[in-house]
């Protein structure tokens, strides 16, 4: 009688130490990434055209400009969150804020701007419509409308 060909039992030892160098592995390709886009959003490119200030001043501007500022956001909607001006208010302010803090120019940017973060907070359409037409105001007065 012959015995019948039994597949061998993997060691265990063997597929442990496999699972160790996959989880090295990915660990270390995560590391990268993380570090790659870190340096990318920390660093920024060399060659910018603008100051940093003056770029992030620009972004808000060219960001409010596209909000229409007698409805930034209508009061009644199934989702909120479908609303580009949702995000881009946020955005505007967060820029304005960021300027200021590397370059005094736009301090009153800022300022502006500040109005329109509380608006948000608080749900207030009519300080959010009165916010967006002071940030597009001083956005012309700086020549970035």
């Amino acid at each position: 009688m012959t015995t019948p060909d039994v597949a061998p039992v993997p060691d265990a030892r063997s597929r442990r130490g496999r699972w160790v160098v996959v989880v090295v592995v990915l660990t270390a390709v995560l590391a990268l990434a993380v570090g790659v886009t870190v340096g990318l959003l920390v660093g920024g490119s060399e060659d910018d055209d603008l100051p940093r200030a003056e770029a992030n001043a620009t972004a808000a501007c060219v960001t409010v400009a596209r909000i229409d500022a007698d409805e930034p956001l209508p009061e009644r909607t199934d989702n909120r969150l479908e609303e580009p001006a949702f995000w881009e208010m946020p955005a505007v302010h967060y820029l304005a804020m960021a300027a200021a803090a590397e370059d005094d120019t736009y301090q009153d940017l800022a300022d502006v701007s500040t109005l329109l973060g509380t608006a948000l907070q608080t749900l207030n359409f009519e300080n959010m419509s009165t916010a967006v037409e002071e940030i597009q105001a001083e956005c012309g007065d700086l020549g970035l409308d």
